[in-house]
């Protein structure tokens, strides 16, 4: 049984949902992310996250150590963060030399 997927970050969809949408996704996303190169900045909502204090397993409570700071980025900078890393995959071992 599968279980239903919420939204993740600030006004960002599911990752499902640009995996089954990318052609049709693919156009728009290009263009935010070329104006967002010429102005040199992203959009805010692009940039925004949200911030969770989770807990880690079997730790006392009351201690700050006790938990981990997670940030849920919004969907469209993941899909930004992954094309520039396939971009460097390409290029590192010509940029950094032994």
């Amino acid at each position: 049984m599968s279980t239903p997927r919420c939204k993740i970050g600030a006004g960002s969809l599911p990752s499902e949902f640009y995996q089954s949408s990318l052609r049709l996704l693919t156009d728009r996303l290009l263009e935010v992310f070329r104006e967002a190169q010429q102005l040199g900045s992203l959009p805010k909502s692009i940039q925004e996250a949200l911030k969770n204090m989770s807990p880690k397993p079997e730790q006392v409570l009351t201690q700050l150590g006790s938990y981990r700071l997670l940030s849920i980025i919004n969907m469209h900078l993941k899909v930004l963060a992954k094309a520039l890393a396939n971009r460097l995959k390409a290029v590192i071992s010509h940029m950094i030399h032994d």
